[in-house]
């Protein structure tokens, strides 16, 4: 078919585009293979990430098997590398807290977070392409996966699912009164900081 093989060449260029955009100093392995012919581009934008001093801004691509995100460097054109997040296991649900608005939680295995978007509609389109793109992966069984078994009870349940196991996301300390995870109460003993037992 023309238009599938047109829609593909595009999409392998815009995967080009963007592995020769980052900086050459990254040592994760995805980055010189973000070009692959089963991988495809599905959405870009800038999201501001909730830390602990200060939100920054990040540059987020989603894929259709993981997540990027990536800091831009002055140029605007080149950027670093922060991480990847393989998308079978990672979830987006709209943030409870009402202290910021037009966010959304990313919750992934190894590290989960707040988002920002520059407004509710573009949240609620993040939020959706990243559950769509998950469903999606999960019901075609991706072949590149060894756990079959976790595949296919993941599949059979709705993306919008927590992850069994995700990283508890950083609240700031005015916000948390316990830990997140196991419910243990913090004191003066103690501390408010995410529970390293849990």
């Amino acid at each position: 078919d023309i238009d599938a093989t047109i829609l593909a060449k595009l999409n392998f260029e815009k995967l080009m585009a963007i592995q020769s955009s980052f900086v050459s100093l990254v040592s994760d392995p995805i980055v010189h293979r973000i070009a692959t012919m089963e991988r495809v581009f599905l959405r870009e934008g800038q999201l501001t990430k909730v830390c602990r001093k200060q939100h920054k801004p990040f540059t987020f691509w989603l894929f259709s098997d993981c997540l990027m995100y990536a800091t831009a460097l002055p140029s605007g054109v080149k950027f670093k590398f922060n991480r990847s997040m393989e998308l079978r296991s990672v979830t987006a649900v709209a943030h409870t807290a009402t202290s910021v608005s037009n966010a959304f939680d990313i919750l992934g295995a190894e590290k989960s977070f707040v988002v920002i978007a520059k407004s509710a509609e573009d949240c609620e389109q993040w939020i959706e392409a990243i559950s769509s793109a998950k469903a999606a992966l999960l019901s075609a069984g991706d072949s590149a996966s060894s756990s079959t078994a976790t595949t296919a009870s993941a599949a059979t349940d709705s993306s919008s699912e927590l992850p069994t196991a995700s990283a508890p996301v950083w609240v700031a300390d005015s916000q948390a009164d316990g830990c997140g995870l196991c419910g243990a109460r913090f004191t003066f003993l103690s501390r408010k900081h995410h529970c390293r037992k849990c």
